[in-house]
């Protein structure tokens, strides 16, 4: 008869029924909690929040004022703010809204598209209006590029600071 081990020898006696775990957040008692009662009013808060914010038109932007430059130059500006608005950003939000705008990149872009302007500012004022400050370069000479027999016909304007 072979050596039995002593360690081994304890049976482990179970039920015959296991309880099954029911997961709380699909029960009614969560359902009738006042943590599903919390969590619903957040929610529908958020939504509104949201809703009024992003849909509603509330914060469309509606008026740009655009200080320190010629009309002609004003009315530039305006159309391309109007090309930068109508972009759609997040697939299927325009950025004509206070809280959609990018004024960081819209500076950047500007000065980079108009080389004619020295700076430009924009803030946003809510509920639903745009000012860009910009100021225009003022011309101090004309360069062109000219070798011995060719006239080369690209020429560039400066001023003070290059």
């Amino acid at each position: 008869m072979p050596k039995k081990n002593k360690k081994f020898d304890a049976v482990i006696k179970t039920s015959g029924r296991r309880k099954k775990r029911r997961r709380f957040l699909f029960t009614r008692k969560f359902i009738f909690s006042k943590y599903s009662v919390g969590i619903f009013i957040f929610l529908l808060i958020g939504g509104t929040l949201v809703y009024y914010a992003f849909f509603s038109g509330e914060f469309l932007i509606k008026s740009v004022d655009i200080q320190g430059v010629e009309p002609q130059l004003a009315a530039d500006i305006q159309r391309y703010y109007q090309e930068e608005a109508d972009e759609e950003r997040f697939i299927f939000l325009k950025q004509d809204n206070v809280f959609l705008f990018p004024t960081g990149e819209f500076e950047r872009n500007i000065l980079q598209d108009m080389p004619n302007l020295k700076f430009a500012e924009v803030n946003i004022s809510i509920p639903s209006s745009v000012e860009i400050k910009t100021e225009e370069r003022k011309q101090e000479g004309i360069w062109c590029n000219y070798h011995e027999d060719i006239i080369i016909t690209e020429c560039y304007f400066y001023d003070a600071d290059g």
